[in-house]
Formats: structure tokens, C-alpha cells, sequence
């Protein structure tokens, strides 16, 4: 062909780009279709729906991430509060379903477990419950009392023994 001939501007296109007519969706190049009113591409709905499904699970580990912390700094705090030593500075999650908030949005509800020690020696479970990443419930469990105490009472002889329990 020669360079001379002028060819009009939709068949100059046509030729440099390879565009192939499809009655049902319109020209497309290669991969990319184009809708039949303009020149806008339209994306395959297999990449739309991969695109989908990557951008709920970086929310979703994100989200965690937020209610993990909070879950953390919850634990942290009770601690302290109660004088008790949080174990591995960390929790796991134990469950997660979904539930309601008190405006009627659907949240998720996490249970994050983690353990504590009174005297350093031993290890006990809490947990801790968010929806969404709001602190619901905190449970630090204690330790039963002994089962042997020995009363003394001010002024009391100390030669006598005080009463005990039996086991």
C-alpha cells in the first residue's frame, strides 16, 4: 500500500491495532475488549471477580490486624489493672463469626484467648471478645482460694492453734 493514500481514521486504526469486530461486545484488542458506544475498555469478568476477591482479603487481614491490637492492648491493660503478668505479650484468635451490633450492621465477632500468671509460677486462660474491633467482654478467671486457711485473730493467744478446714 502506499503511503500517499489517505485512509480514513477508523480503518487506520483498525489496521494498526488489529482491532477484530464482535458483534456481541463490540472491537477488541488482543485481551482488552471495548464497548460499542466508545473507545472504554471493558475488563474480563474473570479478572474483575480475582480483583474482587484480593481486595475483601487484604481488608479482611487488615481488619484482623486493627481488632488483634485492640484485643492486645485490652489484655494488656486488665493486667496491669489487676496486678497479674500477661504471658508471651500475645493472643490467638479462638473464634470468629458473625453478628449483629446494637445499630443493626453485621460485624465480625472475635474471641481472642491468651494466658496470664498470678505468681509467675503458672499459667491461666482469659479471653477476650470484640465486635468488630470494640471490646465487648474481657474474662480474667482466679484462681481458686486453698482449700486449708488458718484464721488468727488480733490478740489471740499464739500457742493455740487455729482452726482448719478438713480437706
Amino acid at each position: 500500500m502506499r503511503s500517499d493514500v489517505r485512509m480514513p481514521p477508523d480503518e487506520a486504526l483498525r489496521r494498526a491495532f488489529s482491532i477484530r469486530k464482535c458483534y456481541r461486545t463490540g472491537p477488541r484488542v488482543g485481551r482488552l475488549r471495548f464497548s460499542r458506544k466508545g473507545l472504554m475498555p471493558v475488563i474480563p469478568w474473570m479478572e474483575t471477580i480475582s480483583l474482587l476477591v484480593l481486595l475483601v482479603a487484604v481488608w479482611f487481614w487488615l481488619d484482623s490486624f486493627k481488632a488483634r491490637e485492640a484485643a492486645i492492648r485490652a489484655a494488656r491493660a486488665a493486667c496491669d489493672a489487676e496486678h497479674l503478668l500477661l504471658l508471651d505479650d500475645t493472643v490467638a484468635l479462638g473464634s470468629l463469626r458473625p453478628q449483629r451490633d446494637e445499630l443493626g450492621r453485621l460485624c465480625l465477632r472475635r474471641v481472642y484467648n491468651f494466658e496470664y500468671s498470678d505468681t509467675g509460677d503458672n499459667r491461666r486462660n482469659g479471653h477476650a471478645t470484640l465486635l468488630g474491633s470494640d471490646l465487648l467482654l474481657l474474662h480474667l478467671p482466679r484462681a481458686p482460694a486453698p482449700a486449708l486457711r488458718s484464721l488468727s485473730l488480733v490478740g489471740e493467744d499464739t500457742d493455740r492453734q487455729s482452726p482448719q478446714l478438713p480437706l
